[in-house]
């Protein structure tokens, strides 16, 4: 979880090599409510490293639970953001293509 402090420093670094200011700028204060915000600590060979299509077997022999909340087209993906910020899928949100 990225701190209030450690959020706003982030992005008035950003804003600095940007060249640009914003006035009264709390980014916290913007953040919508249902919203949670996570870091990854690993780099790109932790992520290749996944076992992806381990897990894939896991999930279709119903041995890894997934909760789907609700399935969106490509063409939906304007109610699948509402959807996600809303917090209301009830679990995964799926978005086919």
């Amino acid at each position: 979880m990225v701190g209030f402090f450690s959020l706003q420093s982030c992005f008035e670094l950003v804003l600095i090599f940007c060249d640009r200011t914003i006035d009264n700028f709390e980014p916290a204060a913007a953040i919508a409510t249902a919203v949670c915000l996570t870091t990854y600590q690993g780099d790109e060979k932790d992520f290749i490293n996944t076992p992806l299509e381990e897990m894939v077997q896991q999930i279709k022999k119903g041995d890894l639970k997934i909760q789907i909340g609700k399935t969106f087209s490509l063409e939906q993906i304007v109610e699948a953001h509402r959807t996600m910020d809303e917090n209301t899928a009830g679990g995964k949100i799926v978005l086919t293509m």
